[in-house]
């Protein structure tokens, strides 16, 4: 049965040991050998006196959105994934006021933090874990 493997020029065992390596990699990786992965609630809420406010943040998918909007302002979502990056910037876009950024997941506050004065920001960057 292993014949052929046996009779492979060692550039080809080689090739045959890298990818299987690569794949193994990948799907550990992405959770395949921990089975159905657990998702979370995830809120961004932003609070404040500021009067315009540009936004971005990560989504579900770890994909970064950016908005523009007045306060308050928040995102929600029950499907985030552990191990997913969380990430909120918030910053005021005139001459006074103030920003509070609060995560919430499930339910609970994870992190928060506030900025106040013109053109001040507030990040909040991390991962989500179990």
């Amino acid at each position: 049965m292993w014949a052929w493997f046996r009779n492979l020029h060692w550039i080809g065992k080689t090739t045959i040991f890298v990818l299987l390596s690569m794949a193994l990699t990948v799907i550990w990786i992405s959770g395949g050998f921990n089975g159905s992965e657990q998702k979370h609630s995830v809120s961004y809420i932003i609070t404040g006196s500021a009067q315009n406010v540009s936004i971005t943040y990560t989504n579900e998918n770890g994909w970064t959105e950016e908005t523009e909007t007045k306060l308050p302002w928040s995102w929600h979502s029950n499907k985030v994934p552990s191990g997913s990056p969380i990430y909120i910037m918030a910053q005021n876009n005139g001459v006074k006021g103030s920003i509070l950024v609060r995560i919430e997941v499930d339910g609970k506050t994870f992190k928060k933090s506030t900025a106040a004065g013109p053109f001040n920001a507030v990040t909040i960057n991390t991962y989500l874990k179990d």
